[in-house]
């Protein structure tokens, strides 16, 4: 499997900055990128945006309900 290595980094500063990394395969990094470059984005910007949604407290229950959704 080839992976490409995502890397978002995470703060309003280099102070409260995180690097995460996430591998996935290279043709889902490839065609997400894609997606993210026709609305204006990339995938890094978007994967930063959401992960600030999963940590907003008042998110939970919504997060909850598509767990359930999705059966995870």
């Amino acid at each position: 499997i080839i992976l490409a290595r995502l890397i978002v980094n995470m703060g309003d500063s280099m102070a409260e900055e995180v690097e995460v990394v996430f591998e996935i395969e290279q043709a889902l990094y490839d065609g997400v990128q894609k997606i993210c470059k026709e609305n204006g984005t990339t995938i890094e910007e978007e994967t930063r945006d959401f992960l600030y949604f999963c940590a907003d407290p008042k998110n939970t229950p919504f997060l909850l309900s598509c767990a359930d959704l999705l059966q995870i």
